[in-house]
């Protein structure tokens, strides 16, 4: 979405269930996988411009904590021709 012509942002969200697990241990919704992910973009001039994400993600499969992690960019961009 855009908040103004310099503001954007963005937001999505995934949740695997499966029907059946190798693992014994993990049924039902113990074995479900849930990711979050938000994003903001602010543009500073013409060629700059400011970007944040956040991702925030649960995978009994790999690890049963929720992982999550923080973003900071700062881009700039120039036309050759």
């Amino acid at each position: 979405g855009a908040i103004d012509d310099n503001t954007t942002w963005r937001a999505s969200g995934h949740v695997f269930l499966p029907l059946h697990a190798s693992n014994e241990g993990k049924v039902g919704l113990d074995a479900m996988s849930t990711q979050v992910a938000l994003g903001l973009k602010v543009k500073l001039a013409k060629w700059a411009s400011f970007d944040y994400a956040f991702s925030a993600r649960k995978l009994p499969a790999v690890v049963d904590k929720w992982q999550v992690q923080n973003g900071v960019m700062v881009t700039a961009s120039f036309d050759l021709l």
